[in-house]
């Protein structure tokens, strides 16, 4: 019989790709983006595992509650994963919620941010083989190209029609005149190698431009992607990081209603204010962060407790025969927002879409809904506010009040 430290050590040394983590973010988004220089931690040695069908999921599941697979930033396999890695999902079998543009998005989708270059491209084949048809990227991260190129080999492989896929881009600050909305889709479009894409956002409420008001205002912006549906080039549009009280200045009087905001999300930031508006206007919600960033807010050094590890997490996954993250992920299901979990290790990407085998019950939900510490990853200090404006403050970014376990970015 295996002992358990033993397995650890079996698991880890046959973990042929470990969790790849940037070394450096910088500010996030609006701001100069550092060089994400990427680490994988690889293993040529062949697996062997004595007992392999004796360890089960809720063998881990056990050892995780005990804590001994506990590590700051690296996400815990269990045995069965390593031994039999987690299966492709069936596209036809994950779940869609349906937006008031008529079109359906898929509960599950990929998030590409970091996802460059050689990586880039080649994460997006592993996606799409484990079974992901929603990819969400973005013009500042700098992947559409290298994501295109991938969409380009598939599709005209014939192994995925356009019709199954979702994806997902976002304008830059930059771009927010009419005319440079209108553009950033083309461009858009001409990168992804696409003839059309299904959501296009404003990726935040702010320009490159200082100054009290929004320059140029959303409502120009809306225009520019209004013309972009009217000719087919997007078939919904959205918003990012909008709060509701901005959505309704700005946008009350659009031809075209924000079909999706996408916004941060996740069992330590519930974001109740901005979910309960989109349901109750019909605008549906996309959480992103949904495992709560863990490797971004060690690079900050920002002092997040880590949600995977939370003890009630590990109770749940021992109980559901689940990973952390994938009990986690289930949750956000649950919540009514659709998901964008982002990896380019290819195990965890058929592990994040693997989540509708199981639910979680009432009582459950509630548990992982009732966490008392609540934060945001993402919340825009030193660079969305404080220095370019229109805001100066973490209140008029947001609308809302600044939590107050809400923790800070390390000068």
């Amino acid at each position: 019989m295996l002992s358990s430290a033993n397995l650890v050590s079996g698991a880890r040394a046959c973990t042929r790709s470990q969790v790849i983590r940037p070394s450096a973010f910088g500010g996030l988004l609006g701001s100069p983006v550092a060089s994400l220089h990427r680490q994988a931690r690889r293993s040529t040695e062949p697996c062997s595992i004595a007992e392999p069908l004796s360890w089960t999921r809720s063998s881990i599941a056990g050892l995780l509650a005990a804590g001994l697979l506990a590590s700051g930033s690296v996400r815990p396999l269990s045995a069965s994963a390593v031994v039999n890695m987690a299966a492709a999902v069936d596209p036809k079998t994950v779940p869609t919620a349906k937006l008031n543009s008529g079109y359906s998005i898929p509960l599950v989708g990929w998030g590409t941010f970091s996802a460059n270059e050689e990586l880039g491209t080649k994460s997006t084949h592993t996606a799409l083989e484990a079974g992901y048809r929603f990819i969400d990227t973005g013009v500042v991260y700098g992947n559409e190209g290298d994501i295109g190129k991938a969409l380009k080999e598939e599709l005209s492989s014939g192994k995925i029609k356009r019709e199954d896929l979702f994806i997902c881009s976002k304008l830059n600050q930059d771009q927010h005149a009419e005319s440079a909305a209108y553009d950033a889709v083309k461009g858009s479009l001409k990168a992804l190698n696409l003839d059309y894409i299904d959501l296009y956002l404003i990726h935040w409420p702010l320009t490159d431009k200082p100054g009290p008001e929004l320059n140029p205002p959303a409502q120009e912006t809306w225009k520019g992607l209004e013309r972009a549906v009217d000719e087919g080039l997007v078939r919904s549009i959205g918003l990012s990081n909008f709060s509701p009280e901005k959505t309704e200045k700005w946008l009350k009087d659009a031809r075209i209603k924000p079909s999706v905001n996408q916004v941060e999300v996740h069992a330590h930031y519930r974001n109740e204010h901005v979910r309960d508006w989109a349901k109750k206007n019909g605008v549906h919600v996309t959480a992103y962060s949904p495992l709560s960033s863990p490797a971004l807010v060690k690079e900050m050094g920002m002092d997040f407790p880590e949600l995977m590890q939370d003890k009630t997490v590990l109770e749940l996954s021992k109980k559901y025969n689940k990973l952390p993250s994938q009990v986690l992920l289930r949750w956000g299901i649950q919540n009514g927002t659709s998901i964008i979990p982002k990896s380019t290790n290819a195990e965890h990407q058929k592990e994040n879409i693997n989540i509708f085998d199981f639910e979680l019950s009432p009582e459950d939900y509630q548990k992982l809904s009732s966490f008392t510490f609540q934060g945001k990853t993402q919340n825009g200090e030193g660079w969305a506010y404080q220095e370019k404006g229109p805001w100066t403050t973490y209140e008029e970014l947001w609308d809302e009040p600044e939590p107050a376990q809400q923790p800070h970015p390390k000068s």
